[in-house]
């Protein structure tokens, strides 16, 4: 195992305009940054460390492979930033890499539990052994930084927030059938399952099975999803799988019919995705939209009400809004 010395970090530069800040900032922790800061001007993410390499002599250290990939694929994952903020929103990526200098656990050690919503409480697995106390409310064992959704942004705390809200709404009449568009960490399905099989066992019986899909395009997200779903002990009502609602040519079926619907995205695969997302809801489900500004939002409620979705809910917060919708 290399010491805190022998790492270094990969550090990645993105230039943004302010109204696109935090949504860079997500993109980068979509890419699994455990850490980002917002300085003038500038996102600067943190990368998983790698070991350093030990140049031949006389010359200069070498990059780590990694550097040569990650901004390709964080550039990909910002085409939807650009989209919703214009070309010229997100400026050219540059990667240095930095030592650890025990940032890292320094950051862990003040990291605390997330109180989310009413029932739920988002807890690091490095705390597991801590001592804290959830009282009533439901632990989301999930650690910052593998995808995007780990609590740790404004758009995956209102959507918590609305899904407690949908589930409350929905009833307990039989079990609950949920599809999490875009899953990331897994979040939204681990909560889902999560207040759902709290929902059927006080209302539908302890046996009635929870069933939530969890897709995303990303093959790495999905695997993160899994492996936060079987760390939560909901392996079983949680199914993952690989999809990309935007994919030409419509793409793979989405499962269906759902009772509910959870999609925290940007706002143009929001309103793209619009009809294969109500076209998978029943009539009477509900659908949780979240990952757009303020401005944004009528934008998005007009757009999924000419699908033949009516607003239930809206709630905003930094700037940012989500919205609960009846098809």
């Amino acid at each position: 195992m290399p010491s805190t010395a022998d790492r270094v970090w990969l550090r990645v530069h993105v230039p943004a305009a302010a109204e696109a800040v935090d949504a860079v900032a997500a993109a980068c922790l979509d890419l699994g940054a455990p850490g980002v800061e917002e300085r003038d001007g500038e996102v600067v993410a943190y990368f998983a460390p790698v070991p350093a390499a030990a140049p031949a002599a006389g010359a200069a250290p070498a990059r780590p492979a990694a550097a040569a990939e990650l901004p390709a694929r964080l550039d990909q994952r910002l085409g939807p930033v650009r989209a919703a903020f214009g070309p010229t929103a997100v400026g050219p990526l540059r990667v240095d890499t930095v030592a650890e200098e025990d940032w890292a656990e320094g950051w862990k050690r003040h990291w605390r539990p997330l109180a989310v919503g009413r029932r739920l409480v988002i807890v690091p697995s490095w705390l597991r052994g801590a001592a804290w106390t959830a009282g009533v409310r439901i632990a989301l064992w999930i650690d910052p930084g593998m995808a995007f959704g780990t609590g740790d942004h404004e758009s995956t705390r209102l959507a918590l927030v609305l899904l407690e809200d949908a589930v409350d709404r929905l009833g307990s009449s039989r079990p609950l059938r949920v599809l999490d568009v875009g899953t990331g960490s897994g979040i939204l399905a681990l909560a889902a399952a999560k207040l759902a099989r709290d929902r059927v066992r006080g209302g539908a019986g302890p046996d009635a099975p929870v069933v939530v899909w969890a897709v995303d395009r990303d093959p790495l997200a999905v695997r993160v999803a899994a492996g936060n779903a079987a760390a939560n002990g909901v392996a079983g009502a949680v199914e993952t799988a690989v999809a990309d609602i935007l994919e030409p040519g419509g793409g793979p079926d989405l499962p269906g019919p759902a009772d509910l619907i959870l999609a925290n995205i940007l706002l143009p695969i929001l309103a793209a995705a619009a009809p294969r997302l109500v076209g998978a809801l029943r009539p009477g489900g509900l659908i949780v939209l979240s990952g757009v500004t303020t401005s944004q939002r009528e934008q998005l409620a007009a757009r999924y009400e000419g699908l033949g979705c009516r607003r239930v809910a809206s709630i905003s917060s930094g700037g940012w809004a989500a919205l609960l919708m009846r098809r």
